[in-house]
């Protein structure tokens, strides 16, 4: 099986690599999403084994799982969307989290920021979880929440202009 990689060489243009080997160079099929599209890309209640107990479709609800203090630091890069279901059973939830940014490369920063809330203020004893292939950047975490004792896995990701965060 083939090694395949791309790299965008800016907001249109995409190259691709196999085995190592450039191989073409050409107009990259995504498109920058919009408003609209947000609701769809969270779960759908048809998607869980458990009740929908909350939605929220501007960025303050999108956000408001962390810490408010650290969500200021999103404000320099302008998101401009939000929408987040939430499910909850007992000692079981799901969160769906989708976050629309003017661009790739404010969503690009925005995923950093994330990245350093999640991976400094969530968890105790924090372990990495393969995110590999979910979006153009992507990690995953498992652990304890700090308020909680039960395991949580929280997945980040990238695709083009829109943040995404599934947490279990």
């Amino acid at each position: 099986m083939a090694l395949s990689q791309t790299q965008d060489v800016d907001e249109t243009w995409r190259m691709v690599r196999e085995d190592g080997k450039w191989k073409w160079c050409g107009q990259a099929i995504s498109r920058n999403f919009t408003s609209g599209d947000l609701a769809r890309m969270v779960l759908q209640p048809n998607e869980v084994p458990l009740p929908f107990t909350n939605y929220g479709d501007t960025v303050d609800t999108a956000l408001g799982l962390w810490p408010k203090e650290y969500c200021d630091q999103f404000q320099p890069y302008s998101p401009q969307a939000g929408h987040r279901k939430s499910y909850e059973q007992e000692r079981i939830g799901i969160d769906s989290i989708a976050v629309l940014f003017k661009s790739s490369a404010d969503a690009r920063q925005g995923f950093q920021v994330l990245s350093k809330i999640v991976k400094e203020t969530s968890y105790k004893n924090a372990k990495s979880i393969n995110a590999d292939g979910l979006g153009d950047e992507s990690f995953g975490l498992s652990g304890a929440l700090q308020s909680e004792n039960w395991v949580t896995y929280e997945y980040v990701w990238r695709v083009n202009n829109v943040l995404l965060a599934l947490l279990i």
